[in-house]
């Protein structure tokens, strides 16, 4: 627009629509002057000015530092009962962490600004006639019209039209990491108009560039270029280099500067990344809500109570001398105002209950998690590719935790994407004897024996990548003795021809450069076959070929003279061009849908046969394209010619004008045949995707494929079962033709709902998978089929849209999204952006289609199995530390605050401090901040293999934030709260007087009391973690003993320094408490009091009513790792291992208590991989029985036993304990008997 030109230093009118640059000479260059946007570039948020205004904005966005700073500037006036210290120290701390953070990484934008702007660069100025001769001038000082000369491996300065290069022809080789991912090279040239110039020669030219305003399409670029009275000439893409590519195989490139600075394409793709939040973090803003609901309720009891009191009793507290020298907080005639200072002394007192520091201490965490945890997990680590796990982003570590529905590419995700040359369809004859992957998995599944593959036909040095076709017609000459021979010579042509490759090396060892695997296939099964397309110029390819009429090779050139490039709404591709023979051809490759339309009504006779052959091709999981030809008259393609160049000309919708010239020239083809590619799933796939099933997530792939080859990839890779009820969804299934096809569809998502909902009801527990092709899907994503879309999607297990474009695929998971479900989408290409940036997870996969997927990311990998790592191990173990750190603020904040509140009473709510203000301030910040730190960290329940091995298990972890456990954590903050505060008064309270302390008859004061009762409170909240915690290592050890020790240290050392400094706390500790042995002996029942209803409550709960979770991590501890076998993606198991959570408490007690068999009869049986049991349990049980078990192989047995679903299904009836323990103890016999002959099988 032109505000956000204006902005930018270009001042063009509002009318202006393009960009007009004159060369050096040209008469009109001084006449057209215009301001454009300079070359410097800027990517940091601050500078020295505004670091600390925007720095401190940032931060207060945050609501909970906006009341703390209120509390601060409260903590000023006379009525607060704390020093500003206290307050304002540890708000200093946390937004100085947070504003260091922002510093140091806005400081490494600027340097990498600095070593941008300051790059040298070469520019051509008059006078100068070599290229050694040329000034250099900084990357910032870059101007628009500046003719600049780049050098080999040097980076783009501004976004350039080529005038000419050091390659023949004006041709150069670029690479576009930095703008799109991509490590292969691109081919860009000059116009032939000007590869005539060089450094002697330019200044003879006279050109008028015309092009559209800056803009942020990466691959568009439309432009004129005007030499004196000639016709314009259209500039491509092809004539433009991108600032952020880098020149390579190339000495140098001559070029005008088009666009600089943030006008240039890659700023102007720069765009901020959507900002997400987890739900978690949203939750978390309601537990402060909440605690700043509970703080103003405690405010204004506080407030009422002192009002009423100074109203009625404050006069008779004659030592008060409230009448003589009355107090505004305290004023008996003016309880309003009483209640107003009141309430402000509550709001600074209670204070302490929001968690100052809960933030930063979850983003230290979520840091730790990602670098410690996620980007060094050797599981996770791609040898073949050099890969490790990154994470992005920390904000959604938790988020892993919570999946639901995971959003899928299948092409470069679940599959390879190395494209190979399988089979294909000529003149109506299907070649190629290969089995792929597809057909075997169908085979198995049917319990069929797998088609055998002919060996014989693979050459000795095996196929070249890219081609395996074993077909003995074809290879090595043969096919010039079929009956189509010269069809099939045509079929081969267009594979060497229709591209737009570039080789690289000398020949013939050559290496083609793709945009696509697909292309790299065909040129390959091209060479193969005898059609080696070997050299490309500006305007010819060279292929070396065979004859249908003749034996040797012949290196023939084809002029080419259009390209009609492939895109995601085209859906094929065409090239124009000049036959050896001098006959204009167009060679056309596509989808069958948009080919079938435009073949000629006459002269294709193969349509029906080709079509079967594409069916067949489908359904053995191949991608398909149909291949055709036309020749074109003369005077036909002379008149579409200048069509076409006025379309390409055009600088007003062009894109419009040419897509209708390729519509009128891409007709009346002839069907060659078709091409059957196999893209090879990624190891682990199917394990994967059945581990993540097992785990309660749904799983939606997204691809391009027809329906039939969609339905058997998902066979194949799990992603459908054998028992799985297909629901599909077409367009071409519509029951009647009058019938809308909106209505149609509608009808088809309403009848699938019902036939779940009647299996529901009667009982009937199916694998739902639903099936939609791209048509339908269009429709299904309109009101009001979407929520009914979106209704039938949640209900099954799998879905799979077919034949969906990038923009479908962002908008199914929008709709996803928008249920409030979480969902994460995983992609490997730049089609993939829009949904992985749509999802609330998205997750890249570093591939062959470059890292668009990654840049736009929040965590990559390498392959896709590592997926199951990712979500079932790190997102579960991460979502429960981050619960738990928030739990244990709440909980531990709590213990503070209520012990405030309950002295502040027994004082008339005064507002009396118990505590220093050095006290308060270092509570969250120093003695109990290191050990939320370690949960945050280190926490874990069971260790990765078992996790694994029972991916049921992750199904419970959205259970992990509940308002039940909180509650449990806040009354148990309010119970110690109680026991602290009374135990500690009481204890040197007797009658209202104060203890005396020592012999020497040291007073026991208020400060000394308060020491004591702090004291306490460190000393729990710090060794609750004992109780809590299931995991420890060193640091979790060390950071609950330095927090203790570190207390003591603390108050020794400062109680040491001059009385200016530690005042009413000198010597306070070693002198006074230290030496009464009624300290230490408060100090441990306090401890012991506080702490042991909460440890006798768990250990009651893991005893008689365990959770999955408690029983896996029992037998991790107790039973022999040769039984805990890992249950790796390789031999990831369907069947069902654990109960469901809420089956738990109505069978963990019921091992070996079934009714009709004996347990003996049940124990073997013939699923032994199931790891999950109550063994433990039941050698307890046998126990307290009166019988003994031989040893860990019984236990071992019943951890056998327990793995299938049906015998499970038996251990969860629940049968009087009296009578179990007897069955228990008469089977035991016949058990051990058992034990020693069926392990051996059950093992097997």
């Amino acid at each position: 627009s032109f505000d956000q030109r204006e902005k930018k230093g270009i001042f063009l009118s509002p009318a202006e629509t393009t960009r007009v640059l004159y060369s050096f000479n040209h008469s009109n260059r001084n006449e057209h002057h215009v301001n454009f946007c300079n070359n410097y570039v800027t990517t940091s948020k601050y500078n020295l000015f505004t670091f600390f205004p925007k720095g401190l904005f940032e931060q207060y966005r945050r609501s909970a530092n906006l009341y703390f700073t209120l509390v601060a500037v409260l903590s000023f006036f006379s009525f607060s009962p704390v020093s500003p210290f206290t307050t304002i120290t540890p708000l200093v701390f946390v937004l100085g962490i947070a504003l260091t953070k922002e510093g140091i990484e806005d400081w490494k934008r600027h340097l990498a600004d600095h070593t941008i702007n300051y790059s040298k660069v070469k520019f051509w100025t008059v006078g100068v006639n070599t290229q050694s001769d040329c000034p250099e001038k900084m990357c910032q000082n870059v101007e628009v019209g500046d003719i600049v000369i780049v050098e080999k491996n040097q980076q783009l300065p501004a976004d350039i039209f080529i005038i000419n290069s050091s390659n023949p022809d004006g041709m150069c080789y670029v690479e576009t990491m930095n703008l799109d991912g991509e490590t292969n090279l691109k081919l860009k040239k000059a116009l032939d108009s000007t590869v005539d110039i060089n450094l002697k020669t330019v200044s003879q030219f006279k050109g008028r560039l015309e092009c559209d305003l800056p803009n942020s399409s990466l691959y568009t670029f439309k432009g004129n270029l005007s030499q004196g009275d000639q016709d314009p000439i259209p500039v491509t893409p092809v004539q433009v280099l991108l600032r952020g590519s880098c020149l390579r195989n190339t000495e140098w490139v001559l070029g005008l500067v088009v666009y600089t600075g943030h006008d240039t394409k890659v700023f102007m793709n720069s765009t901020d990344a959507p900002s997400k939040r987890s739900q978690v973090e949203r939750r978390l803003d309601l537990v402060i809500y909440f605690m700043f609901a509970m703080l103003v309720m405690m405010c204004l009891v506080d407030s009422i109570s002192v009002a009423l009191w100074t109203e009625t009793d404050g006069p008779n507290m004659w030592y008060l001398m409230l009448r003589i020298h009355p107090i505004d907080e305290f004023d008996p005639e003016d309880p309003p105002v009483v209640f107003v200072f009141s309430f402000l002394n509550g709001i600074i007192l209670y204070g302490y209950l929001i968690p100052i520091s809960l933030y930063i201490s979850v983003e230290i965490a979520k840091v730790a998690q990602a670098l410690y945890f996620i980007n060094n997990d050797s599981e996770m680590y791609h040898k073949e590719s050099d890969t490790w796990a990154v994470a992005r982003t920390s904000n959604l570590n938790e988020e892993l935790g919570m999946v639901q529905i995971i959003l899928t590419d299948k092409t470069g995700t679940l599959t390879r994407n190395t494209m190979e040359f399988f089979r294909c369809s000529i003149a109506g004859v299907s070649y190629g004897k290969g089995v792929t992957e597809v057909e075997i998995a169908q085979a198995q599944r049917l319990g069929h024996a797998p088609p055998e593959e002919d060996q014989e036909l693979i050459p000795a040095g095996g196929f070249e990548k890219g081609f395996n076709m074993r077909d003995e017609r074809l290879l090595g000459g043969n096919w010039v003795k079929e009956k189509e021979r010269d069809t099939i010579q045509m079929f081969f042509r267009l594979l060497a021809v229709c591209h737009t490759i570039v080789p690289e090396g000398d020949y013939p060892e050559l290496t083609y450069q793709a945009e696509s695997p697909d292309e790299l296939a065909f040129a390959v099964a091209a060479k193969a076959l005898g059609f080696f397309f070997h050299k490309r110029t500006v305007s010819h390819v060279h292929v070396e070929q065979m004859h249908a009429m003749q034996e040797d090779k012949q290196n023939l050139p084809y002029e080419v003279l259009a390209i009609l490039e492939f895109n995601s709404i085209r859906k094929r591709m065409s090239v124009i061009c000049r036959g050896p023979d001098k006959r204009v051809v167009l060679f056309c490759k596509g989808a069958d849908s948009v080919i079938y339309e435009r073949l000629s009504v006459m002269s294709n006779p193969h349509r029906e046969s080709t079509q079967a052959h594409l069916t067949s091709f489908a359904e053995a999981g191949l991608r398909t394209l149909c291949l055709a030809y036309c020749y074109l008259d003369e005077t036909v393609f002379s008149a579409w010619m200048e069509r076409y160049y006025q379309a390409k000309t055009s600088m007003r919708d062009s894109d419009r004008l040419v897509e209708e010239a390729a519509e009128a020239i891409e007709k009346d083809l002839v069907l060659l045949g078709a091409t059957g590619i196999e893209d090879k799933l990624q190891i682990g796939v199917p394990q994967a995707l059945s581990l993540l099933a097992n785990g309660k997530i749904a799983i939606w792939m997204l691809t391009g494929d027809k329906i039939e080859t969609a339905i058997n990839i998902g066979y194949s890779c799990s992603l459908l079962r054998t028992e799985s009820t297909l629901h599909v969804v077409a367009v071409d299934e519509c029951p009647t033709p009058k019938e809308s096809q909106a209505d149609a569809i509608l009808a088809q998502l309403n009848k699938a709902i019902e036939e779940i909902q009647e299996n529901e009801r009667v009982g009937v527990v199916t694998h739902n998978a639903l099936i939609i092709d791209g048509r339908a899907l269009s429709l299904a994503l309109l009101k009001p089929q979407r929520a009914v879309f979106l209704a039938l999607g949640l209900r099954c297990q799998s879905v799979i849209c077919c034949r969906v474009s990038p923009l479908q695929k962002a908008q199914v998971t929008c709709m996803a999204k928008d249920s409030g479900i979480v969902t994460l989408a995983i992609g490997d290409g730049a089609n993939d952006v829009g949904m992985i940036q749509a999802a609330h997870i998205g997750v890249g996969i570093s591939g062959q289609e470059g890292m668009q997927a990654t840049m736009a990311s929040d965590y990559s990998i390498g392959q896709f199995r590592f997926l199951v790592r990712l979500v079932l191990i790190h997102g579960r173990w991460n979502l429960r530390r981050i619960v738990r750190v928030i739990f244990y603020f709440f909980y531990k904040n709590v213990v503070f605050g209520m012990s405030l509140l309950f002295y502040n009473a027994m004082c008339f709510f005064s507002g009396q401090m118990i505590y220093s203000d050095l006290f308060s301030s270092s509570y969250n910040v120093l003695f109990t901040f290191i050990p939320v730190i370690a949960i945050g960290v280190f926490d874990q329940d069971i260790s990765s293999t078992t996790a694994l091995a029972n991916p049921q298990i992750y199904s419970s972890s959205g259970t992990f934030f509940s308002w039940r456990r909180m509650a449990w954590w806040f009354f148990l903050g309010l119970y110690q709260s109680v026991v602290l505060t009374f135990f500690v008064l009481l204890t040197y309270m007797q009658g209202g007087a104060v203890v005396t302390g020592s012999e020497e008859g040291k007073v026991t004061d208020m400060y000394a009391v308060g020491m004591a009762m702090y004291t306490c409170i460190v000393l729990t909240v710090n060794l609750e973690l004992v109780v809590v915690l299931t995991y420890w290592n060193w640091f979790t050890l060390a950071s609950v003993v330095l927090s203790i020790l570190g207390w003591f240290l603390f108050i020794s050392v400062f109680g040491s320094m001059p009385v200016s400094y530690s005042g009413s706390l000198h010597h306070l500790f070693e002198e006074n408490l230290a030496q009464q042995p009624s300290f230490w002996l408060l100090c441990l029942l306090t401890v012991v009091a506080s702490v042991l209803p909460d440890l006798l409550q768990r250990m009651l709960q893991r005893v008689y009513f365990p959770s999955d979770i408690q029983i896996l991590h029992e037998m991790e501890a107790l039973l022999p790792k040769k039984s805990l076998r890992p249950s790796d993606i390789e031999s990831a198991r369907n069947s069902t291992q654990l109960s469901c959570i809420s089956e738990t408490q109505s069978y963990h007690k019921s091992v070996l208590r079934t009714k009709e068999e004996d347990p003996a009869n049940l124990l073997f049986h013939n699923e032994p991989d199931g790891i999950e049991t109550h063994g433990y349990w039941a050698k307890r049980e046998a126990e307290e029985a009166g019988g003994t078990l031989a040893g860990e192989e019984e236990v071992r047995s019943f951890v056998l036993a327990a793995a299938d679903s049906e015998l499970l299904a038996k251990f969860r009836t629940t049968v009087n304990k009296s009578v179990a323990l007897t069955r228990v103890s008469n089977a035991l016999g016949n058990l051990t008997n058992a034990v020693s002959g069926g392990i051996k099988e059950a093992e097997r």
